[in-house]
Order: structure tokens, then sequence, then C-alpha cells
């Protein structure tokens, strides 16, 4: 349940952080919009996008590194040798003959 509503949050922040950086006004003569400046000409609002877009950023790299370490420690629990063991216990020496069919 945890794991899952991380990635959820993780998806939206990564949409949210796209959006933002695509609203704010360019440096260039092309705008992330196809070339309009004027998508947002305002100091305050050009500030507010700047802000905004380094929380999401650093809430979207918080969630990044949770989501690998949740899913690490899902898969942590079995280590590689433990598998291997539990599919050899049984020697072939040890194990029945197979019946013969027709």
């Amino acid at each position: 349940m945890y794991i899952s509503l991380l990635t959820v949050a993780h998806i939206v922040l990564a949409i949210l952080l796209i959006l933002v950086v695509l609203l704010q006004r360019s440096e260039s003569s092309m705008g992330a919009l196809g070339g309009s400046n004027a998508v947002f000409t305002g100091k305050s609002v050009s500030g507010i996008l700047t802000k905004a877009t380094t929380i999401i950023a650093v809430l979207f790299m918080a969630t990044s590194l949770m989501v690998v370490r949740e899913s690490y420690k899902t898969k942590a629990q079995e280590s590689v040798v433990e598998a291997i063991q539990t599919q050899t216990e049984t020697p072939v020496e040890e194990q029945e003959p197979a019946l013969p069919t027709k």
C-alpha cells in the first residue's frame, strides 16, 4: 500500500515538474510554448515559478530515493544464494526415478 501510494505521488510530481518547467519564460527567442514569450510576463510570476520548480524538484528527488529504498527492501528479503539452495535442496541422485509412460 505504501509503495503504491509513493509511486503515485512520484508520478504526479514528475508531471507537475514538467508543467512548471514548460510554463517558465525562456531566455532565448523561442519559448517553450512555440515561441511566444508573453505567457507570463511579470517578474513576480517568474519568481513564483522558479520557487515552485525548486520545491517540486526537491520533492521529486526525495520520492525517487524513497521509491528505490522501498523497492530494495522488498527485493532484499531473500538472497540469491538462498533462492538457489531452495531450488536444489534434493539432489538428482536421491530423487525417485520417473515411471516410464507409453
